[in-house]
């Protein structure tokens, strides 16, 4: 985003999971003296809820059928691609013993944008 241009602000806040959770949490962001623009969403259901106190850009994680059926942007996981990486890493782990070496998988996500 910054690459874009555009001013990132990191507001942080930590909430149950859940629509009503996402719409309060939104109405304390944009009461605030310098309200955002835009928000990124921990799931796909904070951002529904986000999208009832909020008319700015809001995307979710997760894909999930509420946020197709909403027309909620969202960044999905590729969890077939996780399961497959789970299952290699575990046959070597079963292979190799426990003092084989630990690796680490980054998965790129895909944005789906609505």
């Amino acid at each position: 985003m910054r690459a874009a241009g555009c001013d990132v602000v990191r507001l942080d806040r930590h909430a149950v999971d859940g629509i009503a959770e996402g719409e309060k949490v939104a109405l304390e962001l944009m009461r605030t003296s310098k309200p955002p623009t835009a928000l990124v969403c921990a799931s796909d259901q904070l951002a529904l809820g986000a999208r009832r106190a909020a008319d700015i850009p809001i995307i979710g994680f997760d894909d999930s059928p509420m946020a197709q059926a909403a027309g909620l942007s969202s960044i999905r996981q590729p969890l077939g691609e996780a399961a497959a990486e789970c299952v290699q890493l575990l046959t070597a782990l079963l292979d190799k013993g426990p003092g084989s070496t630990p690796r680490h998988v980054l998965l790129e996500p895909n944005l789906i944008i609505r």
